[in-house]
């Protein structure tokens, strides 16, 4: 059912959430929102969800001075995407943290709707529809190409040297969503019939494969008649299929493992600390 927080966040702070359990005598919301995508969705300080508890607390009449003695669950389901963490992922934390937060979304809301609003390049840039036409993120953009030409010294200390990584890897993500806005306006454009200097639209190639109306069995013979044979090896299904397929995921795992991969570096900043420490 749909749900506003008008009072708490905004007048134009109304949405749906895919499903909430709310017990207001045992003092526990629990939220669960389901994303189809690919790309990795965290449930911990997830802002969309933050601003769902304000709205079903708002709609479901409780004042803000009652929070303080709920506790709230944040579970994201996203089947789609394979993370160490599982498709399923939970963030708990009470009423007067969630108070917290809504005042922080609050500010940030007022400051967004305002008549002239400040623009503030971010992960969000990455969804944008205008970043194409953003002079926020031109100017950023640009500012990190002149970066990049600058000399650094080449033996950084530890501190210098994570720093620096961070930054960097934060500027590709914003270089990144700045380019992806510009090549779909410029395809758009080039689809049109404009012409856009040092660039061209064509159509990539395919990976090949045999014509749909050539059947195996037809392969299979313009094999054997140059003696090559172009049958698939005979292969087994892997231990994820197996387990879908009905076989007892206990009996899988004495069969199957998961070996350690190459050695990476991984972000790690105040959040992931606050999710271990709470």
């Amino acid at each position: 059912e749909p749900v506003s927080a008008v009072g708490m966040v905004h007048a134009e702070s109304d949405g749906r959430p895919d499903f909430y359990l709310l017990d207001v005598t045992g003092r526990r919301l629990h939220i669960w929102d389901y994303k189809y995508g690919h790309r990795y969705v965290d449930a911990f300080m997830n802002w969309q969800c933050v601003d769902y508890g304000a709205m079903i607390l708002e709609s479901n009449g409780i004042p803000v001075s009652e929070w303080g003695g709920f506790m709230i669950t944040v579970t994201i389901a996203q089947p789609r995407n394979f993370h160490p963490d599982g498709p399923l992922r939970e963030w708990h934390f009470n009423g007067a943290q969630l108070a917290e937060y809504v005042a922080r979304l609050k500010v940030a809301a007022d400051m967004a709707m305002a008549e002239r609003p400040q623009m503030q390049t971010g992960e969000h840039c990455r969804d944008c529809t205008a970043r194409h036409a953003c002079p926020a993120l031109e100017r950023i953009s640009m500012r990190l190409v002149d970066m990049a030409y600058e000399g650094q010294p080449i033996d950084l200390p530890p501190a210098a040297l994570g720093l620096e990584l961070r930054i960097i890897r934060d500027a590709i993500k914003r270089l990144g969503a700045r380019a992806e806005g510009l090549e779909a306006h410029a395809l758009a454009l080039a689809k049109g019939g404009a012409s856009i200097p040092h660039w061209r639209a064509e159509y990539s190639k395919g990976r090949e494969r045999w014509r749909d109306e050539v059947s195996t069995d037809e392969v299979v013979m313009l094999g054997e008649i140059y003696g090559v044979d172009l049958k698939k090896p005979q292969a087994v299904i892997t231990p994820t299929q197996a387990r879908k397929a009905g076989v007892d995921p206990e009996a899988v795992k004495g069969f199957a493992h998961a070996p350690t991969g190459a050695m990476t570096l991984v972000p790690f900043d105040d959040a992931d600390v606050a999710k271990r420490f709470g």
